[in-house]
Parts: C-alpha cells; sequence; structure tokens
C-alpha cells in the first residue's frame, strides 16, 4: 500500500467540506478490494476483507437514544453523525486492523444507547473496547460541544482503565502438568491404528502441538501455513516454511492481505515431523485446494459429521481448529483415557486422572518459556515471537520456575513408575537427612558432604560478588542462612531464576539502545540456564528422599 497515501490519511481532519475527501478515500480502498467493491459510502454496512476474514462494519444506530441523549449535546443531526463517524472512519484504515475497527463503531453503538450521565457514572456497566478511538473521534467533531467536560473527563478515565487492565489481561495458562500429560496422550494416541478419517480429521491438531509449542506461532499464522510449506534440503534435511504476522507490536501500514502483512520463515524441523507433513499432503491431494492456498483443507474436518464442506468455507479456520481440540477432549482425553477435565485453571499439581484444558494460544507461550530456559538467545525469541520490546517477554519469565517444576516432576514420576528404570535420579546417600549439616561462624549451615569431611572443593567453585573464592552466601547448593532448613528452600531458587530473568532482560534493553556488549546477554542467558537446572536437582533430590513440599 502507498506509504504516502497513509501519510495523508493522518492529516484527515473532521469537517463539512472533508467528507468529499473521506469518499474519496473510501474508493481508494474500495478499488484496492479492502472495501467490496458493491459497497458505497452511503450504505448502512461496510463489507471489507483481509483475505484471511469476512467483516462487515455496520452503521445501524439507534436514532432515538441519539436524539433522547446527544443530539443537543453534539449539535449535530443523527445523518451528519453518521457521515462524521464515517468520515473518521477512512481514516483508520492502513493504520488499524479491521476487526479493531468493527470494534470501535460497536462501542460508538454502545455509547449511543446509553444516557450520558450513566456513561460519567464510574459504576456504569458501560464498556468500551477501543476508548482512546472514540474519545479522539469525538475530540474532532466539528461544532462545540455542550458541558463537554463531563464526557471527555469520563472517556478519560476509560482510557486509563484501558491502560491499567493491559497487563493484567495476559494469559494465564493450565497447570504445567496438564501440558506434559496432553503430549503423552497425544503421541499414545497417534501411535495407535487409526482410520483415515480420524487421522485426516486429528491431523491439524497433532501438528499444531507439535510444531508451535516448539516454535512460537499465533494460532492465526499457524493455520495460515501455506500448502507449499515443505522443502528437503540436499543431506535430505526438512525446511517447513511459517508465516509471522509483521504487524503485531509495530507501527507499519496495514495492507490488509497476506502476502504484505505476513513474511515468511524457513526453518530446519525434524525428520519426524516433515514425514508427518508430507503424509497428511498426500492423504489430503485428492481434495479441493482453498481459497488461501493453505495446508489443511476443510473437507475432512465436515466429514466427521457426515456432512460436505459448507459453501462458505473458505479454508481450515480458527474455530475448525478450536472445534478439533475441544472433540480431542471429549472423545479422546474423557471417553478413551477416562481422565477429569477442568476448564478454568486448577492450583497446581492435579490429582492423578485429572487434566486440564489447553487453549490454543499456550503454546506460543510454552515454546518461549522452553526456549529462554534451555538457553536460546534473547533475540531469537524476540524474532520469533514478533516482539518488538524485550517488556513483551518478561510475562513469560514468570512461568519458568513453574515448567522447571512440572518438568522435573514428571520425569521423577515417570521413573518411579517404570518397572524398569533406566537410571537413578542421584546416588542414594547423596541427599543428606534432615539433622545433618555443619554450623558455621554466621549461624548458617553448610549441607556440603565433602566440605563435612574437611574437602573444600565445593568451596572452590563459588564466588563472591567481588570475587571472593568460597563465599558462602553466595553458595546456593550447599548454604543454607540462620533459620533456612536445606529441605525448604524452594523459594530461594525460584527467587534466583527471577534474578537472573531480570539480568537477562536489563542486558538486552543495553544492547538495544547500544549501551551495552552482546556477551552479557550470553553470560545473563547461560546463567539462567545454570539456575534453571539448580532448581531441578533440587526438585529431584527432594523426591527421591520423600520429602516433597505440601503446598
Amino acid at each position: 500500500m502507498d506509504r504516502q497515501f497513509i501519510e495523508r490519511q493522518n492529516l484527515f481532519e473532521l469537517k463539512k467540506e472533508s467528507i468529499d475527501n473521506a469518499e474519496i478515500s473510501f474508493d481508494e480502498f474500495a478499488a484496492l478490494k479492502v472495501i467490496r467493491p458493491e459497497c458505497s459510502f452511503d450504505d448502512p454496512v461496510w463489507y471489507t476483507t483481509d483475505e484471511y476474514s469476512n467483516i462487515g462494519i455496520h452503521f445501524t444506530f439507534d436514532e432515538d437514544s441519539y436524539d433522547k441523549y446527544y443530539r443537543d449535546y453534539f449539535l449535530l443531526d443523527f445523518k451528519d453523525f453518521v457521515r462524521y463517524l464515517k468520515s473518521y472512519l477512512t481514516t483508520l484504515f492502513g493504520k488499524n486492523a479491521l476487526n479493531t475497527m468493527r470494534t470501535f463503531v460497536l462501542d460508538i453503538r454502545h455509547l449511543i444507547a446509553t444516557d450520558i450521565d450513566e456513561v460519567a457514572d464510574a459504576t456504569t456497566k458501560l464498556s468500551l473496547s477501543t476508548p482512546s478511538l472514540v474519545s479522539d473521534f469525538l475530540s474532532l467533531l466539528p461544532e462545540p460541544f455542550v458541558d463537554y467536560k463531563d464526557l471527555d473527563q469520563a472517556l478519560d478515565t476509560y482510557c486509563a482503565r484501558a491502560f491499567d487492565n493491559r497487563n493484567l489481561n495476559q494469559r494465564t495458562l493450565a497447570d504445567f502438568d496438564s501440558y506434559f500429560l496432553f503430549d503423552s496422550i497425544l503421541k499414545d494416541f497417534w501411535s495407535a491404528e487409526l482410520s483415515d478419517d480420524d487421522r485426516l480429521f486429528y491431523y491439524p491438531l497433532y501438528l499444531w502441538w507439535n510444531i508451535t509449542a516448539v516454535i512460537p506461532q499465533r494460532p492465526r499464522e499457524f493455520i495460515l501455513t501455506e500448502r507449499d510449506c515443505l522443502t528437503r534440503n540436499t543431506d535430505g534435511s526438512f525446511m517447513l516454511r511459517l508465516r509471522k504476522n509483521k504487524l503485531k507490536g509495530s507501527d507499519r501500514p496495514v495492507s490488509y492481505n497476506i502476502s504484505d502483512d505476513y513474511e515468511v520463515m524457513s526453518l530446519r524441523i525434524p525428520e519426524k515431523i516433515g514425514l508427518e507433513i508430507e503424509r497428511y499432503i498426500d492423504m489430503t491431494e485428492e481434495y479441493e485446494s482453498t481459497d488461501l492456498d493453505t495446508l489443511f483443507v476443510s473437507e475432512p474436518h465436515y466429514k466427521k459429521w457426515g456432512q460436505k464442506k459448507h459453501r462458505d468455507s473458505r479454508y481450515f479456520t480458527y474455530t475448525n481448529l478450536r472445534t478439533v481440540v475441544r472433540v480431542f477432549y471429549h472423545e479422546v482425553i474423557r471417553e478413551i483415557y477416562g481422565l477429569q477435565v477442568y476448564y478454568r485453571y486448577e492450583p497446581e499439581h492435579l490429582k492423578q486422572g485429572d487434566i486440564c484444558y489447553i487453549q490454543l494460544g499456550d503454546t506460543r507461550h510454552i515454546a518461549l518459556i522452553n526456549m529462554m530456559q534451555q538457553g536460546g538467545t534473547p533475540a531469537a525469541a524476540m524474532f520469533l515471537a514478533g516482539h518488538d520490546n524485550i517488556n513483551d517477554a518478561s510475562h513469560y519469565y514468570s512461568n519458568i520456575t513453574a515448567l522447571t517444576r512440572c518438568k522435573t516432576y514428571c520425569k521423577h514420576n515417570l521413573l518411579v513408575g517404570s518397572s524398569s528404570p533406566q537410571f537413578q535420579i542421584i546416588p542414594p546417600n547423596y541427599f543428606p537427612d534432615r539433622s545433618e549439616g555443619v554450623l558455621l561462624s554466621d549461624g548458617g549451615k553448610c549441607y556440603s558432604e565433602k566440605y563435612k569431611v574437611g574437602d573444600f572443593s565445593d568451596c572452590y567453585l563459588v564466588s563472591g560478588p567481588d570475587g571472593e573464592i568460597g563465599k558462602c552466601t553466595s553458595c546456593t547448593p550447599y548454604y543454607r542462612p540462620p533459620g533456612l532448613s536445606y529441605f525448604d528452600s524452594e523459594d530461594m531458587y525460584k527467587r534466583d531464576i527471577m534474578d537472573d530473568c531480570t539480568a537477562l532482560e536489563r542486558a538486552v534493553s543495553l544492547v538495544r539502545r547500544e549501551k551495552g556488549g552482546i556477551e552479557e546477554i550470553g553470560e545473563a542467558v547461560l546463567r539462567l540456564s545454570a539456575s534453571s537446572e539448580s532448581y531441578s536437582r533440587f526438585l529431584e533430590e527432594r523426591e527421591a528422599n520423600g520429602q516433597k513440599k505440601t503446598d
């Protein structure tokens, strides 16, 4: 899309003579087929598309409510108000997603249907999803308001509330035990003898889990994977092309077409996944391709219920994938494996036979958390996740300790439950008894078995902040301050992980501002990886000694 055209839109001001210019802008977007060519500026509905979705923007407001509450307030008759709203909306094309624009118009509809006194009331039930756009539009209306101050202050309150709630709306992950259990069930189910119809129905679920839990992708990005997505290198390895949204977290103009708003990245994938994708493509070769030429076709999905592909089915959608997840939980997890499903977040460590429901967006968070825990660079995580700001990754850090804890417990339970375990977690005499520990001069205790017999080799591995060799207070594995037990120190490990996450965030921020060295990022990554491993060892040892903490 022409950048100069977008910049011209930014200079738009609402006034009567500007409506003609708005109609010209409308026609330009209609020519680009963002607005359906059969639509006109004065229509009560604008039908729009970004190729992925067809979105109708409805201007059917309650005229009686407008005349009752707002006509004297804005000093505009109803038709003029709607035309000004449409004129303002043309300025949002190229800068906002179509769904955001539809939501903004819905906000205006809800506002018009609400008495001004109720809007200004702090206890009002009115909810605005785009208060900043609403406020911006009203401030641009050409005629002076009557007692504008009340509405202006109310909208400022809505904007402040939306900003405060932004971080509170971060995704809450399910219990991590559920992710490991889901993975085990899916692997076991997939290895069974399945009919072609069942396998084709669940193929999108299988590939979604195995790809997006490793490569951070949003559900829509995954759904838009192109049909011709797989290639082989000369050495026989597979390369997978995946789409990544270029608009998230950026100020780039919106083009409303997939080729411009998404970029394609090519990544090496395991042979097993490559062969599964090849198999799916071969099994669906006879089916009609989708309108967007995506990897997944929709006929096998509707065949599950004995139906033909719906006439309006243009591709395998987000709703289709959600349906597959829901059916898998009902027909497989509940009916075949007999698990109790919790559809809301439950406390950690569910009882045996319980599992939480997993949402499609969860895997992207899992992939990023696991990537950072395994020592992947923040730059790689930010690139794959589409983050432009290191602060966007801070929410993922808070889940690292939970992932480490659940991964350790699952590993321990797997070994304990095996009839022929391959190895022991630790030597049986390594973990000290509760009463053991050498009393030190500061009142703390050292639980090193080597130090207990006069061997200082464990001490040589620890240094203080100023390089002091053998600094006891820096010895996380063995030193405990007065009043702290070796067995009740889980919070210390959690704190170390969070401190290392903060240091990593700070290091990346400094490099991005050209105030730090890239080697500082590497050091922070290594510290985070080491603290995660220490926490895992602590949990393994506590489990092996039968001293599991009860929350």
